[in-house]
């Protein structure tokens, strides 16, 4: 079974995770809470993604396919069998929006949706957190700082996405 991949400029950033931060992603793609196996996911069934199971590299070399399995995820399983392919990220965090009855203007960028929605989720589990869980929260943020900050460099690297991250007022001419 084949994984269609629309290109996306919002997804590039994905060839740029490490082995280990793919194959997070594809867990979560591919698997429900409890670990088992989604009966919609087209990346357990693509033989080329079966073919290199072990691999050192699986994840890295197959960055597209995953990012082909997100924009199935995203769609709906009857119309992307008629499209023959998932949807584009931003179609997909526009959807997720709708859903949740937030405001959203399509003239937003694809960063300034995610940090909405990303605000949208922190606020309402911080809502839901007792004393000790915000605690354990805040000690968990600070231990991924560093992690974002060895992250941060290679994201920038994909020109697109520094352009789309930076304010255009702090670009240099």
């Amino acid at each position: 079974m084949n994984v269609t991949y629309l290109n996306d400029d919002d997804l590039d950033f994905l060839q740029h995770c490490s082995e280990e931060q793919l194959a997070n992603i594809t867990r979560l793609l591919t698997h429900n809470e409890k670990g088992k196996a989604r009966l919609s996911s087209v990346l357990n069934h693509n033989d080329l993604f079966k073919s290199m199971e072990g691999h050192p590299e699986q994840h890295r070399r197959n960055w597209q396919l995953i990012a082909g399995e997100l924009q199935h995820y995203g769609g709906d399983s009857i119309a992307n069998k008629l499209r023959g392919h998932g949807k584009l990220y931003r179609a997909i965090l526009l959807d997720v929006s709708k859903r949740l009855k937030l405001k959203t203007d399509k003239e937003m960028s694809t960063f300034e949706i995610e940090q909405y929605l990303l605000e949208h989720f922190l606020r309402n589990a911080w809502q839901k957190m007792d004393t000790e869980h915000k605690r354990t929260f805040l000690q968990a943020v600070d231990a991924k700082v560093s992690e974002l900050e060895e992250l941060l460099p290679l994201l920038m690297k994909d020109r697109h996405l520094e352009s789309r991250c930076i304010s255009p007022a702090l670009q240099p001419a």
